[in-house]
């Protein structure tokens, strides 16, 4: 009998517990607004993706008082940036009875790398979207984020490049750079792809950026690249021989001005 009512008295417990948890009085804390994830441009370029779970402890008035990473992505530069990005968010807190408690929460940050076939069209809308937007922003912050996108779709492009070498996607390039830019380089318009051109172009509306250093190693590397095709095609193309010493002498003069640039960067 004793060992009846033990057991009773056992089921009326967890019946309360279970009670307790289905009620609706507790919502937990959650973020107040979208926020676009701030991805590392130096992740991207390396091709690191990871998920960091992080622990934050709001605050009634929303705001993490309190952060740290439950698990980690493996890679110190995803779990940095998940550590900034998340002290920079604003929070609903959790409430009990719709009264505001302070309270922890769980975030799963995703960094993942997604695989875009070029397309000339959606390329072209998107970068002449972020020139538009770096030339109406007054923030910096702002305006360095759309610099870094920018950048990004340039990379894009030159990867497409190594892997199709088409001459035709000078017809592209010369629709998102400058007129000075574009006549600088004319002479390589119908020889071989120049896709460097679009990073000399950065460089030159974008002068005091702070990713130029990123940017003039690109450029130096595509243009060494150019040289290097300039000078192969050059020996079984009479049309490309007429021009390459011009080219030449032209590409190495401009990698001697960055040189220097490079190093004080």
């Amino acid at each position: 009998m004793i060992r009846h009512y033990k057991h009773l008295i056992l089921i009326l417990i967890l019946s309360a517990i279970f009670a307790c948890g289905t009620t609706k009085r507790f919502h937990p804390a959650k973020v107040a607004d979208k926020h676009n994830l701030d991805y590392p441009i130096s992740a991207q370029l390396d091709k690191i993706e990871g998920d960091v779970v992080i622990g934050v402890f709001v605050n009634t008035d929303g705001t993490p008082e309190e952060s740290k990473i439950l698990e980690s992505s493996g890679h110190t530069v995803l779990d940095s940036a998940a550590f900034r990005f998340v002290n920079g968010l604003h929070f609903e807190p959790a409430t009990v009875d719709e009264q505001p408690i302070a309270s922890w929460t769980r975030l799963v940050l995703k960094y993942k790398l997604t695989e875009i076939a070029f397309e000339e069209k959606r390329w072209l809308d998107d970068v002449a979207m972020l020139q538009k937007q770096i030339a109406a922003s007054l923030n910096p912050g702002e305006r360095l984020n759309f610099q870094r996108k920018l950048y990004i779709r340039y990379i894009g492009l030159a990867d497409y490049v190594e892997k199709y070498d088409q001459l035709e996607i000078n017809n592209v390039i010369e629709q998102v750079i400058a007129v000075d830019i574009r006549e600088e380089w004319k002479l390589l318009w119908d020889l071989v792809p120049a896709p460097f051109t679009v990073f000399d172009d950065f460089l030159s509306r974008y002068p005091d950026c702070a990713i130029n250093s990123l940017v003039t190693e690109e450029l130096i590397k595509q243009m060494i690249e150019a040289e290097g095709q300039v000078r192969v095609r050059s020996l079984t193309s009479a049309k490309i021989a007429r021009s390459a010493n011009q080219i030449i002498e032209r590409i190495e003069r401009r990698l001697n001005e960055l040189q220097p640039v490079l190093k004080v960067q």
